[in-house]
């Protein structure tokens, strides 16, 4: 059986914090396929270099791949603190690839060019290495995203080292020179896969989309107490699940109803095992993952205009990271990495709330309290599923063992959705009108503003209208996200039937609009997420069709839609520093 065999190496004088972290990931994503008896996967970690030696040559026959991960220099590899001379791993590899079936060795450590020149000489087809001294966790992140790519998504040798080059530096706090990493090797080997991939029948036989899934997540549910599932009692499966989606935000609902009920008329078949299903399984996770980061935009936009302090305690490189964003040009949004953004924002927020000049108000912000529960396993299915998005949205994926992908990304899927059940608890919804409700014969106090708001939760699009009486005013011609309302009946006759309080929401606009609110004679909602900035206005896309890479609205920075330009000068001013 064909072997691939990790050698991890640390220091103890100088420690790879994220090594341990790259072990564990790749055993995961490579025992997989080894369990369906492609090949056997072999990790060594703090071996002795004579036990290394060993697996090197009762495998020399077998052997189709091998990594280094640890220290090392243009001498050689570290190994126990003590290097080894470049010439003799070499040396050691040189029959499994001039004899046998020896087709790719990736030096996972500093400076590792020399050795990878070595190895081309010797025959060996492919060598990744680099030129130069890397960041520890940038190449975990490097290593961990090659090998997916090239066991879960059976791509070639050179697309499985370009798509992994990206997320390496999106993780990574500095700029990194992607040109560190090298691929040599024969022009042809580096375009083919050397992993035989025979999709096993078990996959076939186990899997069913969407079972998995819509179980695990109504139990969740269930569990967390939501209203619109406890009540149910004795339900069909159609009206739990309409239940479960009308209680989540419509960005998130919207493309989940897909995967669970698509359109009868509709051909895509995104609840079948298929390219489409994963495709719709990456557009879900990326209007998910680009909600969530507006949220924490708009929570930090929040405190730094009540507390005009907090400019100095936040870290200048969280101001050139938004910054960069917000003036991304519209395609490359497709497939950014909202997330590793989302927590920098809110470990910024968190850190300013120890600190006892803002606590007070920062502390009453009930909505980023949420994300900070978020678990490591939500993390880890961010890695896999933004890769999955910049697969599917480039056309990367092709037929093959689709039952494996589908099923793989289902699990990732649930792994992201579960930790996210808390916004059961939110409303969306956007204002679209405030009357000021004061008669002349009663007293100041008694007057409420009377609020027309849209909601936002219905996944199937239909709309749901309701007037709130509230003793302040919310901005107006916004979308917003509440959180546990409270209503309570009128306590004198002056007061409307029902008078309303949020324990807390929060403006998303205009990073998130509702376009009809800025039209006339419109009773319908038409919700969009920011796309950029034009010279002649600002773009949005519909969060409901951002599978088309066409449908981009330009909305002009005059007539209705002004109140947009003047947010955002103001967000650039108070968030960004001052900008052109």
């Amino acid at each position: 059986m064909n072997v691939i065999l990790h050698i991890f190496s640390n220091s103890l004088r100088k420690r790879l914090v994220t090594l341990a972290k790259e072990k564990e990931t790749l055993l995961t994503i490579l025992q997989q396929r080894a369990n369906m008896g492609e090949f056997e996967y072999i990790q060594l970690e703090e071996k002795e270099l004579d036990e290394i030696e060993n697996a090197l040559r009762v495998n020399e026959k077998n052997l189709i791949a091998f990594q280094y991960s640890g220290h090392a220099g243009e001498q050689g590899l570290l190994i126990q603190d003590l290097s080894v001379n470049n010439e003799g791993i070499a040396l050691q590899l040189k029959d499994s690839a001039q004899k046998y079936s020896l087709k790719l060795v990736v030096l996972n450590g500093c400076s590792t060019k020399p050795l990878a020149e070595r190895l081309i000489s010797f025959g060996v087809p492919a060598v990744v290495s680099t030129s130069a001294p890397t960041l520890d966790k940038s190449a975990t992140i490097f290593s961990i995203h090659f090998w997916r790519n090239l066991v879960t998504y059976n791509m070639s040798i050179k697309n499985a080292f370009e798509k992994a080059l990206g997320p390496a530096q999106a993780r990574t706090e500095s700029n990194l020179d992607l040109s560190v990493w090298k691929l040599l090797g024969d022009e042809d080997a580096v375009k083919v896969n050397p992993i035989h991939f025979i999709e096993a029948e078990s996959v076939k036989e186990d899997f069913r989309p969407n079972v998995l899934l819509f179980s695990a997540l109504y139990k969740e549910y269930l569990r967390v107490g939501n209203e619109r599932v406890t009540r149910l009692g004795d339900a069909t499966k159609g009206e739990r699940m309409s239940a479960m989606l009308n209680s989540i935000p419509h960005p998130i609902s919207s493309h989940l109803t897909k995967l669970f009920s698509p359109s009868e008329a509709s051909p895509e078949k995104y609840d079948q095992v298929s390219v489409k299903r994963l495709e719709q399984i990456g557009q879900l996770y990326q209007n998910t993952a680009e909600f969530c980061f507006y949220i924490m935009v708009a929570q930090l936009w929040e405190i730094m205009l009540e507390l005009p302090s907090v400019k100095s305690e936040i870290d200048p490189m969280i101001r050139e990271v938004l910054w960069s964003f917000f003036s991304m040009k519209t395609e490359p949004r497709e497939t950014f990495d909202f997330i590793p953004m989302m927590k920098k924002i809110l470990d910024t927020i968190q850190n300013l709330n120890n600190n006892d000049h803002f606590k007070e108000f920062i502390d009453k912000q009930i909505i980023y309290k949420d994300f900070l529960q978020l678990p490591d396993d939500f993390y880890n299915a961010c890695d896999y599923l933004i890769q999955l998005r910049i697969n599917t949205y480039e056309g990367l994926i092709t037929e093959r063992n689709l039952h494996f992908l589908c099923k793989e990304a289902e699990l990732h899927l649930l792994q992201f959705l579960k930790p996210l059940s808390f916004m059961h608890r939110y409303k969306l919804t956007s204002i679209q009108n405030i009357n000021v409700i004061k008669l002349r014969h009663t007293k100041s106090e008694f007057t409420r503003y009377k609020h027309k708001m849209t909601f936002l939760m219905n996944a199937r699009g239909g709309e749901e209208n309701s007037f709130y009486y509230m003793r302040s005013h919310i901005d107006t011609w916004s979308v917003i996200l509440i959180k546990d309302e409270k209503r309570r009946k009128a306590q004198t006759i002056e007061e409307p039937t029902f008078v309303t309080m949020f324990v807390d929401f929060l403006n998303l606009s205009p990073f998130v609009i509702d376009q009809n609110i800025y039209l006339e004679n419109t009773t319908l909602s038409d919700i969009m997420f920011f796309r950029g900035f034009i010279p002649s206005g600002t773009a949005y896309k519909r969060v409901s069709n951002t599978l088309d890479k066409k449908d981009i609205k330009i909305l002009p920075i005059e007539d209705n839609y002004s109140p947009l330009a003047k947010q955002f000068k103001n967000f650039k001013k108070i968030v960004l520093g001052t900008r052109p």
